[in-house]
Formats: structure tokens, C-alpha cells, sequence
């Protein structure tokens, strides 16, 4: 199906929402042969330093991950580690 209006994209939106049996989800990218994948599978190594990059992000983030901290300080069931 191609797009090349407004109006048309919502068109066809409306006609794919009333077809009950079907769950549908924005694929995000225009290109079909684009990989589903996380970009830290696609990007080099940087799989090989997801543990760098999540300290990173908690570092620059803290508040945002302050709670799964205490979670996991309160020997609640976490999929986070405790590092100091």
C-alpha cells in the first residue's frame, strides 16, 4: 500500500481498524529490509559494552533508576545488580 496523502493514510488506517482480529504495530522505518533488531545488535561491538553504556546511562540518569536501586537493595526481585 503506498501513501501519498494525508487523507489517504487515514483512510487506510480506518479501514485496517475495523478488522477486530488483528493487533497492528508501527514498524518505525520506511525500509522493508531495514533489521528488527535492537541497535546495540546492529551497531559494531557495542553489544560488547552494554555494561559501559548502562553505567553510563544510570550515571547520567539517576533519578530515573533510583527506585530499581532500592528494589534491589530491599532483596526485591530485580533484573538489576547493585555496583557501587
Amino acid at each position: 500500500m503506498k501513501i501519498k496523502t494525508v487523507l489517504s493514510f487515514i483512510q487506510q488506517i480506518q479501514k485496517l481498524e475495523q478488522d477486530k482480529d488483528f493487533v497492528y504495530f508501527f514498524r518505525g522505518h520506511s525500509l522493508e529490509s531495514f533489521s528488527i533488531q535492537p541497535s546495540i545488535y546492529r551497531e559494531g561491538n557495542w553489544i560488547k559494552s552494554e555494561d559501559i553504556l548502562f553505567k553510563e546511562l544510570v550515571s547520567h540518569n539517576p533519578e530515573e533508576f533510583k527506585e530499581c536501586l532500592i528494589n534491589s537493595h530491599l532483596k526485591l526481585t530485580s533484573s538489576f545488580m547493585k555496583w557501587q
